[in-house]
Formats: C-alpha cells, sequence, structure tokens
C-alpha cells in the first residue's frame, strides 16, 4: 500500500497555494508535490472547502548508555508497548514504531527511534499534555535507563507500505538528512526517490519506506528522515546490488537522471542506523 499523503494538500481546487513564511515553507513544498504526483493519485481529492493537511508524525529519539541498552529494550518491549497500544487504543495516536539500533550507534546518530503517528495536526495537543508528565513518553522508571533527545514533528511526504510483511524479521534503516531548501528536496523526493524505491520494492528486496520532512527548518539539527524497511537480512544484502540494477534502468528516466545528477545540492546525508523494531506484546 503506498499513500502520497501530499496529494490531499491544496487550498483551492484553482492550486493556489498558501503565502510563503518561515513556517508555511514546508507546507508550501508539500502542495507543489500535489500537482507532480496527481497522475499516481489512489483517492479522490478532498474538496477545496475542507482545506486537508498533509499527515502529522512526531519522531522522537533518545540515548542510551550502552549499560543501560538491555534493560531499556527490555522496558520497552513489555510496559513501553503496551503503554504505547494503550494510547493507541484511546485515540491518543492513530498508530507507532519503536525502531532499535541494531548495535550501538556513533554520536551523530540514535539508539532508539520513536514515530507517533497522528490523525490529524490538533491531535499533537494530547501528546503535549504526556509531555509535561511523561518527558519523551518516558516515566521516571524508564527515564532512569534513557534520555529522550528530541521531539520533532514533521509532515509525511510518502508512506508505502506492505501490511504482509513479517515486522519482526524486518531490517529498518534511518537516515537523516539536511536539506536547505524544502521545494526543492519534496521535489526530489518526487522524482528521484518515487521511482527508484518503487523500482526495489518491484524487486522484492525492499518492503517499505516513509519519508518525514520537519515542520520548522529554522535551525533545525536534520530536515528529512528515511525510514526503509527490508524484509529480512538477506534482502538487505541483496540490496546494493537491487538499487544498481535499479538505477541502471532509470538512466533512462529524465527526471530521475536530473535529480541524480543534482542530489549532492539538495541533500546531504547527516547519518545511517539499522534497526530492529519493537512490537507490541501478545495480550
Amino acid at each position: 500500500m503506498t499513500s502520497f499523503a501530499t496529494l490531499k494538500f491544496w487550498n483551492s481546487a484553482a492550486g493556489r497555494f498558501r503565502k510563503a513564511s518561515p513556517l508555511s515553507r514546508p507546507r508550501r513544498a508539500l502542495a507543489l508535490v500535489a500537482l507532480a504526483l496527481a497522475p499516481l493519485a489512489l483517492p479522490a481529492p478532498a474538496r477545496a472547502e475542507e482545506k486537508p493537511e498533509p499527515p502529522t508524525s512526531l519522531v522522537l529519539t533518545y540515548r542510551i548508555e550502552p549499560r543501560n541498552r538491555a534493560a531499556f529494550r527490555s522496558w520497552l518491549e513489555t510496559r513501553g508497548a503496551r503503554q504505547f497500544e494503550a494510547w493507541k487504543k484511546t485515540g491518543t495516536l492513530k498508530d507507532y514504531r519503536i525502531l532499535f539500533s541494531s548495535y550501538v550507534p556513533d554520536s551523530a546518530s540514535d539508539d532508539v527511534t520513536l514515530i507517533v503517528d497522528f490523525a490529524r495536526f490538533e491531535d499533537t495537543a494530547a501528546w503535549t499534555k504526556i509531555e509535561r508528565t511523561m518527558p519523551g513518553g518516558l516515566p521516571p522508571e524508564a527515564l532512569a535507563l534513557a534520555t529522550p533527545q528530541a521531539g520533532v514533528l514533521t509532515d509525511v511526504l510518502v508512506r508505502s507500505e506492505n501490511p504482509s510483511v513479517d515486522h519482526a524479521k524486518a531490517v529498518f534503516t534511518i537516515v537523516k538528512y539536511g536539506a536547505p531548501s524544502a521545494d526543492r528536496y519534496v521535489q526530489y523526493v518526487t522524482d528521484y526517490y518515487v521511482p527508484e524505491y518503487g523500482r526495489l520494492r518491484e524487486l522484492g528486496v525492499l518492503a517499505g519506506y516513509s519519508v518525514y520532512l520537519n515542520q520548522n527548518h529554522s535551525h533545525a539539527t536534520w530536515d528529512a528522515i528515511i525510514v526503509s524497511e527490508f524484509p529480512d537480512l538477506a534482502a538487505y544484502q541483496a540490496s546494493d546490488q537491487a538499487k544498481d540494477d535499479a538505477r541502471e534502468e532509470l538512466l533512462k528516466n529524465p527526471a530521475w537522471k536530473k535529480a541524480a545528477e543534482a542530489k549532492a545540492g539538495i541533500r546531504r546525508t547527516l547519518s545511517s542506523t539499522n534497526a530492529e523494531a519493537i512490537l507490541a506484546p501478545a495480550p
């Protein structure tokens, strides 16, 4: 299932966008990619007067002292996952994903990345209340084991998933990027990532991927994150060759080729982490 979430985002049937401001630039960029991806739209666009917004996700990151990694992972697998499941059932959040780094990370990466999805932007208010007594969603017992680093609100540019994949066997990669221009980055996602990752899914080495764009680019430590899911370790190992093959084919695509040649000036890689999913315990 692939969702080009930004297809739902524009301000009028005539395609007029909001006036740009430091905080609205990412959303103006989303409107641009909405038109670029319009032929791929799955659902019918909402009526102009509804003024739909792109989905919002909160990206939370945590650091752990190596001596506490095993204990914090155990907490996440039990009490932590149950707490997030409870918040999901009550509608506080729409969904969540807990990703635990496969290895002790370097200083540029995170031990845990937790992505919280909301049905509507205004639903983030409920999470703000949680943060008052549970920073990063953690109670005191968990805060003794891990330190929340940041909570970043993002717009979900693309979410492509395979509901039949076994997440317990999957290998995840989390890549942070710096992207000074939101407009250029969104166009780059349209021209480069969507066709390339779509081909990797067809080849069977990629189960899904999501692209998150920081809603506030002012002095941000990162501007975009891409989370990729590979069905298993064998698929992950085969992905490099599959990527080379896909790129060879995509050289025939003028938009992809142009984006590939320009990517060094559009985004820079800040960090890359391999991770595993922490799943909800069986009831």
